[in-house]
Formats: C-alpha cells, structure tokens, sequence
C-alpha cells in the first residue's frame, strides 16, 4: 500500500549557544524515515530562534515502514570543520494508519540530546497520504489497538476473548559496536534509541497482524519488555504478549461475553475457524451459542476477570528457570525458553483440574552471562452453562446418594433386635 509522507519544519526556539564568538547558532534540521534519503533545511545563521518553513515529501512503498520506524527530526549547527547535534525528535506516525483516525500531527515538539537532556523545541507538522489501498496482502495491522489495561474503555465491552499472543525480536546491542566517531556515548545511546522505535514498533505490528488473523481487533493487558543482555549476550531482546480480544461499542441488547479460543464442541464446522503461528486454533462462536471448554490450558494476561464470566479459582501457579546466555541462535534459543517456560505452567494448571491461567506475566533478570526466567499467574476454570449444569446435576446427584445411605443406616439401627437378628439368620 504505497503512500506519501507529507512534512512542514516550520521553525525552533529556545536553542542552545554552539557558537561562542557571536552567542547564537547556525542552525538547520534533518529529516529521516526508515531506509529513505534523507532531506534537510536551509541554514538559518546567527539565531537562536530559527525560521525555515520548509516541506519535504517522502515515497514510502512498504506498509511495515510505517509501523516500524518513526520520523526522526535533528537539528544541527553548521560548523567549518564538523557540523554538531543540538537535539532530535523522533515521531511515531502509527496513530494517522487507522482510517478513521487523524490524518496528520502538528505542534512543537521537544529537542532532546542523549546526553545534555532537553535543547529547545521544534514546530513541524506530518501528513500520511495513501496511494492504493487494494494490496490484498498487507503488512499493516492498523486497525488494532493495545491496551495495558484488562478492561474495555468506556461505552465499549469485550465481545469475545481470543487468547494469548506473544512476539520476539532480538537485535545487536550498538554498545557492543566500534564506532569512528569520538562521541562514542551519544552515537550509543542514538543507536539504541532507534532501537528500540524500531523493534517496539515491529513488536506491535507483528502481533496485531495474528490478532487480526485470529478474529480480534485490541490486545488487552499488554506488556512489553526489553532485555539488555551485557557482554555475554552482545543483544537486546524484545518481548511482547497480550490477551487478544474482539472489542465493541456497548449497546444494552447483546450481554453475552463468550470466551473464544478453542471453546466451541469439536465439531462445529459451521462456526468460523482460523490460525495463526503464535497461538493454537481460534474459533468464535455466534452470540448466544452455548459452549464447552476444550483444548489446552489457556493463558490471559488480563488482570480483571469480566463478571459475565464464571470461575473457579485453582490457585497460584509459577515457573522460574536458570539458562546462560550465548549469541549464537539468540532467536531459537529464547522462543524455545519461553514455549517451555509456557507448557510448564500449562502443566502445573492443569494439575489443579483448571482449564485457564489469569494474570498471566513473564519477566527475567540477568546477571553477566546467567539470566533467570520467570512466569506466574492465577489458575482458574472457566464454567460454561452446560458445565455449570452437569456440575450442579452431579452434587445433587452425590446430595441424593448420601441421604439414601442415611437414611437405610437409620432404617437398619432403628429397627425391633429380634427382626435384625432374623434378617442376619436369614
């Protein structure tokens, strides 16, 4: 889906002296998305508030660029022998993707160096124009929000609860490169901030993409984490997981929440199946539908349990392992640590008679080449209607068989001895 990126740097304020002789600044800026040339302004001489109110326009033809780079803005001072940072700006232009969003950003923003911390602000403004929105094979999942928190925003509900999705993206660490350049510490610490925009981004790009896949169209109580490996490692690892859902407008008709993720009975072909490589096969059923709980142990990162659903609680399960860090195979390694970090924990769940771990969350702590992984939640079984009946059919069922014994214990002790003792004979 190629589209346009329309930009206007309109003008700074309040930047720092560079130039000691005159007291002011040779300001210009630079602008960058992803892999494109970059582009820049005029020099505005001897100010500290400089003018440009320049445009530039950016071809961008791969959708993923979009979520996974940021627009960076740096203002420079122009200098005879090296042209020195005064600050920069990255930009995420995710929030001008979804079709019924803004469609642009505008306003001043703050210049930040790595090391000096705050240099001024910087007016500018950006524009998203689509092209073509017919490519059937899309590497956007706009359309899907995240949310760290386990609840629907007002006047919205949870319509159906998928399940549980997770990415990872291992990257070199820049504090482990050899630089030229004599600002080793700024050239870091700009290294690992694009960094970290850029595998933020694809993290959330990758997992909304299965999210839409699976049916759903949020991720609830979503986490992310980086792992900063140290010199035994030489990486930095990015985790994101989350409890896909189906969110929608609240209306006082359908009260129904249905927990969708491999609840339907086996069989069902007329309810709509699909897959998705992060997580088991998803099926939603249409409303009203009852259902029973099948397939393997199910784990939701939401915190809040949704009153709709009834649960019984097992008890707290967690699983924690030891491994050492190499850089070889980062990528396999590491999924292959957290699948079975995840299939423990399914274990221990379902050695409760549970069916479904709540408040799920994983976390590591590294200590030079030793990292320690950890993962705890809340066992829980998800009751259906048809459960709920068998369950309740059953202790009626034991309630009746109890009392029946009683009650020919009672007959037998209270009957005359003599017709006791001719049943015996008998």
């Amino acid at each position: 889906m190629p589209c346009r990126l329309f930009i206007k740097v309109r003008e700074a304020r309040g930047l720092p002296v560079m130039d000691k002789g005159s007291e002011s600044t040779d300001a210009y800026c630079e602008v960058k998305f992803a892999s494109l040339p970059s582009q820049k302004t005029k020099i505005d001489p001897k100010t500290l508030n400089p003018v440009w109110r320049q445009s530039f326009k950016f071809e961008v033809q791969r959708d993923k660029h979009l979520q996974d780079a940021p627009v960076e803005f740096k203002v420079f001072d122009h200098d005879v022998v090296q042209d020195d940072i005064i600050g920069g700006v990255n930009v995420d232009i995710t929030s001008l993707l979804p079709k019924r969003g803004p469609s642009s950003i505008s306003g001043w923003f703050p210049l930040y160096d790595s090391i000096r911390g705050i240099r001024g602000s910087i007016n500018l403004s950006i524009k998203v124009e689509f092209i073509d929105n017919s490519n059937e094979f899309r590497e956007l999942s706009a359309g899907v929000k995240f949310y760290s928190i386990s609840t629907a925003m007002p006047k919205y509900k949870i319509h159906s609860i998928i399940g549980f999705v997770q990415e990872l993206v291992v990257e070199d660490d820049p504090e482990y490169q050899s630089f030229s350049s004599f600002s080793k510490s700024r050239t870091t610490n700009e290294q690992r901030r694009n960094i970290f925009y850029h595998i933020s981004g694809k993290l959330r790009r990758k997992i909304g993409i299965a999210v839409q896949d699976l049916g759903g169209n949020a991720v609830l109580g979503y986490r992310q984490r980086f792992d900063l490996e140290g010199e035994s490692g030489k990486g930095i690892v990015a985790r994101g997981y989350g409890t896909a859902v189906y969110i929608m407008r609240d209306t006082p008709t359908d009260k129904t929440l249905h927990v969708a993720e491999s609840l339907s009975p086996r069989g069902a072909g007329e309810w709509p199946v699909s897959t998705s490589p992060v997580g088991p096969v998803s099926v939603i059923p249409p409303a009203g539908v009852k259902f029973t709980f099948y397939g393997e142990i199910h784990l939701f990162s939401l915190t809040d349990i949704p009153p709709s659903i009834t649960v019984q609680i097992g008890g707290s399960v967690s699983v924690k392992s030891v491994k050492i860090l190499k850089k070889t195979h980062r990528r396999r390694n590491r999924d292959k640590w957290w699948a079975a970090m995840r299939s423990e924990i399914r274990s221990h769940a379902k050695t409760l008679h549970c069916n479904s771990v709540w408040g799920y969350s994983e976390s590591t702590t590294i200590e030079e080449d030793i990292v320690i992984l950890s993962s705890h939640g809340t066992a829980c079984r998800i009751l259906s209607d048809d459960t709920e009946r068998k369950e309740r059919k059953s202790e009626r069922k034991a309630t009746e068989t109890n009392e029946e014994k009683g009650e020919k214990i009672e007959k037998i002790f209270t009957e005359k001895p003599e017709k006791r003792e001719k049943k015996e004979r008998t």
